[in-house]
C-alpha cells in the first residue's frame, strides 16, 4: 500500500512493550501489505516462491513470514540503524548510538534505569549473550572470544513467536 507519509516506530516502545506500530506476530501477509507501507525490498529464492518463507525489508528491519504468517520482526545492523524509505524511528533511546558503543553493561544499565525486566541467556561456545525482555523482545550481543562483559557488543534484536512456525498456515491475530 502506498502511504503519503512515513510510518513512525518508537524503538523504545518496541523494546519495552514489543510494539512495532500496528504490527504484531501472527498477522497474515495480506493484512500487513494492506495496513503497513510497501517494503523497501523482498527476499528472492525457491523457498519464497513456494510460499514457505518470505522476508520484507525496511531499512535494517526485516519482517519474516512463514506460510504468509508474520512470526519475526528482526534487525541486525552495524553503525546507526537505518529506517529505510517508509519508516521513521522516534524515541531511539539507546539506539541513537552507533552499535559499537552498545556494549552489554551499557544496555543493561539502560534497561535497569527504565525498569525493564530481563533474563540472561549465555552461550559460552559462541561467545554470545541474549537478553530476553518481559516484552518478548530479545537483545543479542556477541564478543570475539572474550569473556569480558565490556567486549560483548550489540548485534541484533527481535520479537518472535516460533510457535507460528509449527503451522503450515494460521489466521491473523488482529
Amino acid at each position: 500500500m502506498k502511504f503519503n507519509r512515513k510510518i513512525t516506530i518508537s524503538l523504545f516502545s518496541f523494546v519495552k512493550q514489543g510494539k512495532f506500530n500496528v504490527l504484531k506476530t501472527g498477522q497474515i501477509r495480506g493484512w500487513v501489505l494492506d495496513n503497513f507501507p510497501n517494503p523497501d525490498g523482498f527476499e528472492e529464492g525457491d523457498n519464497w516462491r513456494n510460499g514457505e518463507f518470505e522476508i520484507f525489508s525496511y531499512g535494517d528491519f526485516e519482517l519474516h513470514f512463514s506460510y504468509d504468517v508474520l512470526y519475526l520482526i528482526f534487525a541486525d545492523y552495524q553503525g546507526k540503524i537505518d529506517a529505510g524509505d517508509s519508516l521513521l524511528f522516534t524515541q531511539k533511546w539507546l539506539f541513537e548510538k552507533d552499535t559499537s558503543a552498545l556494549n552489554l553493561p551499557f544496555v543493561i544499565k539502560g534497561l535497569k534505569k527504565e525498569k525493564i525486566s530481563f533474563e540472561i541467556e549465555k552461550n559460552s561456545k559462541l561467545h554470545a549473550i541474549t537478553l530476553h525482555l518481559e516484552s518478548k523482545v530479545a537483545l543479542h550481543f556477541e564478543s570475539d572470544e572474550s569473556e569480558e562483559l565490556l567486549d560483548y557488543l550489540f548485534v541484533a534484536f527481535w520479537l518472535s513467536d516460533k510457535s507460528l512456525l509449527q503451522k503450515g498456515s494460521a489466521e491473523s491475530k488482529n
